[in-house]
């Protein structure tokens, strides 16, 4: 028997995409804690490496999008107008976060001398993995309204990674021109070395239609244990030899300078694909013993992910700069650790009472 055949069996919600996604909600909270909240020489430092170099950038943002791209081929929301109007949603609301988590506050502490005018216009125009959902979603509309084929859809988005490999760490001059353009090119500011483009859509389009174009193999699977039985260990000897070259030779986006991952080439975005495979195999086998409770918690925390991104980047920025007045710029390792669990906590429980209310009110 084949491993997939032409129909589709596997259409109910996969847990260990659910899985995936909990994950990442766990990992993006502590990565963020991380890189905003800890001190200056930790960049440099084994722990800051580990978790937002390598974690991050291969079972981090990438395995979040890849998940998106898994929500379109199982979401019954995937029409072109229903994906153009959710991606305009996403898109507004990436540059609403934006002013919430960063250029209000930014504003609140200027008459204190601890922010300017320049910082919390950088704040509020930054490029981050909600504009580029947006936009990503909306580029899917469009590529499903002109009825392209799958093998199309690909192309494009291959197309575009080689181009994004070609075209990136390019400098522009000035906030607003590299904060507009970064949203399709990886653009850099050299008189700020925070103002670079995350997630330009050259480059990370390719990541959500993996996810998309993976979903439905997965649905055409005509055995699940066996197809994951085979891509772990498969998808971990690459991995593993990517790790072994990449990690002490400083290699592409494991050199310790995210412009590289966020900038990343065709063949990073493959790493990211495989490093996908890698989790949701896992995942499977991982969640065999889970009771059924447990399989729900996660269950709700998947689907409450785009409430807890928003959340717990709020209670992130919003901690930096209340702790700006005091002179505190840094905080050590085990600080930012409690931090981190205090405000995966919390905004999971924000997360899960603001969608159980509204779920009531409908």
């Amino acid at each position: 028997m084949k491993l997939f055949g032409k129909e589709e069996i596997n259409t109910s919600r996969q847990f260990e995409f659910d899985m995936a996604k909990a994950v990442c909600i766990l990992g993006m909270v502590f990565v963020h804690c991380f890189e905003t909240l800890s001190c200056g020489d930790v960049e440099g430092g084994v722990t800051y490496f580990i978790f937002v170099i390598v974690l991050d950038a291969i079972f981090g943002a990438g395995t979040f999008m890849i998940c998106m791209g898994l929500g379109i081929t199982y979401s019954w929301k995937n029409n072109a107008d229903k994906l153009l109007r959710r991606g305009a949603i996403i898109f507004v609301l990436g540059y609403v976060l934006n002013i919430v988590r960063d250029a209000l506050p930014c504003l609140i502490l200027i008459p204190l001398g601890e922010s300017t005018i320049e910082e919390s216009i950088i704040g509020a125009l930054c490029t981050d993995i909600m504009p580029f959902a947006g936009l990503a979603l909306m580029l899917f509309g469009l590529l499903k309204k002109l009825k392209l084929s799958d093998l199309w859809v690909l192309i494009v988005a291959l197309a575009m990674s080689v181009a994004g490999s070609f075209m990136r760490h390019v400098e522009l001059g000035g906030i607003v021109i590299t904060d507009l353009a970064g949203l399709f090119i990886g653009t850099v500011n050299p008189a700020d070395e925070d103002a670079i483009a995350a997630f330009p859509l050259l480059n990370w389009f390719i990541i959500v239609v993996f996810g998309y174009l993976y979903a439905k193999a997965i649905m055409r699977c005509t055995n699940i244990e066996k197809y994951y039985a085979i891509a772990l260990p498969a998808s971990a000897v690459i991995l593993g030899i990517y790790m072994l070259i990449a990690i002490p030779n400083k290699l592409g986006m494991m050199c310790g300078d995210l412009t590289y991952y966020y900038h990343m080439t065709t063949l990073d975005s493959l790493i990211l694909m495989t490093g996908a495979i890698f989790a949701t195999s896992l995942y499977h086998f991982v969640a065999k013993p889970f009771s059924e409770y447990v399989k729900k918690v996660i269950t709700i925390m998947s689907k409450n992910i785009n409430t807890v991104y928003c959340i717990h980047w709020a209670m992130v920025c919003w901690t930096e700069y209340s702790l700006r007045p005091f002179g505190i710029y840094g905080l050590s390792d085990i600080s930012v650790i409690i931090i981190g669990i205090i405000i995966f906590i919390t905004a999971n429980v924000l997360a899960w009472l603001r969608n159980d209310v509204w779920k009531n009110r409908r």
